[in-house]
């Protein structure tokens, strides 16, 4: 079973044709973490084994739950997985995950470099 999260856009009669989706619906915009945590939480209550957002502006190698899963199972010892997010066109990282500057600024690692690098 699926679980989304969807915002106010026309998503939802989209969603709606899809009989093994589950939806949790707001009523006002909860920002990001508003809006997926209730996601999490149902998959937690689910008995999933991990739980992934996805934004409906992006697209995922086919093998991405997959591999993630597979590299999760193999090492217990580490609690998040996460992809490279490229550029639209795919030839530069936009980011490998954000950290902070000396002057505690957030800002997003591996930005601009080559994806095979």
């Amino acid at each position: 079973m699926w679980l989304i999260t969807v915002s106010s856009d026309a998503s939802l009669s989209i969603i709606e044709q899809h009989k093994d989706v589950e939806l949790i619906q707001h009523l006002t915009n909860k920002g990001y973490a508003g809006g997926v945590n209730p996601g999490f939480k149902r998959a937690i209550e689910m008995g999933a084994d991990y739980v992934a957002p996805f934004n409906n502006d992006a697209v995922a190698d086919k093998r991405l739950a997959e591999t993630l899963g597979s590299l999760l199972r193999k090492r217990s010892h580490v609690g998040i997985a996460t992809c490279k997010l490229l550029n639209a066109d795919g030839s530069r990282i936009d980011s490998t995950g954000d950290y902070y500057t000396t002057w505690g600024l957030p800002y997003p690692r591996g930005r601009g470099e080559d994806e095979y690098r």
